[in-house]
């Protein structure tokens, strides 16, 4: 820190030198951070409109790719809005079948700012549309159910696998302690809205274990049926898992 102070000094006074350096090391510092920009814009886009990883979850959920229908999400503020609002699908086989998916990227309380804290996402909400409402436009899939664990496992691999640096891949391939992903636990709507993604950390590693709540078709409220609802691992919360809390021994 204290060279960098001096470099920044010295190139203000027109050291051409010391400038060179200083741009050495904001290339350095941005290269060092980039994994983490990526993984925040999985999180949620830069302008807060959309998560790309709810989108990715609705692929997961449904079991099926990205050419057999196309997802757009909403990113919402508060749960207040996130209670009120439900995916919904839209078009045909002919004009193409698109589904809105909702959101909510929550963050851990910090008041006082102390650095034992996460400062990632503790979780991402996600409401999307089930394999059994999909299947309504394409008859034909025989499909695997897929649920909220398969999602979280999707959120680990996709930053361990292209996200985080070389130094950081193999530094926790060497070191790092795993995450352990359990099956859902199957909750009702108001209940889901209760609960938040369990993340556990223990000796053996770090356990996940999401909140589900499932919709049925014949649900009597149309807005609500067909939906599925997960708590989600944040791939922000994966990386800092990879990169700082997964290095640390437990006891």
């Amino acid at each position: 820190m204290a060279t960098s102070v001096h470099v920044f000094m010295a190139a203000q006074l027109g050291d051409a030198q010391e400038i060179q350096v200083l741009q050495q090391t904001y290339q350095n510092t941005s290269a060092f951070f980039a994994p983490f920009d990526k993984a925040y814009g999985l999180d949620r886009t830069s302008d807060g409109s959309r998560s790309p990883f709810a989108e990715l979850t609705q692929y997961v959920i449904a079991n099926m790719s990205a050419a057999t229908f196309s997802v757009n999400d909403t990113s919402l503020s508060s749960t207040a809005t996130l209670t009120f609002s439900h995916p919904s699908i839209s078009g045909n086989n002919e004009t193409g079948v698109r589904v809105q998916s909702v959101s909510l990227v929550s963050y851990p309380a910090n008041p006082f700012d102390t650095s034992d804290s996460p400062l990632t996402a503790s979780e991402i909400s996600v409401k999307v549309k089930s394999q059994e409402a999909l299947q309504q436009y394409f008859p034909a899939k025989n499909l695997t159910r897929t649920s909220c664990k398969d999602v979280n496992q999707l959120a680990f691999n996709t930053v361990f696998r292209n996200v985080v640096s070389v130094d950081a891949y193999m530094r926790f391939g060497r070191s790092g302690r795993p995450v352990l992903y359990h099956d859902d636990i199957s909750v009702t709507g108001p209940e889901w809205l209760l609960h938040g993604l369990e993340l556990d950390d223990k000796p053996d590693g770090l356990h996940v274990t999401s909140y589900s709540a499932v919709a049925p078709l014949d649900f009597p409220i149309p807005g609500v049926s067909g939906s599925y609802n997960c708590k989600v691992l944040a791939p922000s919360r994966a990386l800092e898992w990879i990169y700082v809390d997964g290095l640390r021994p437990r006891k």
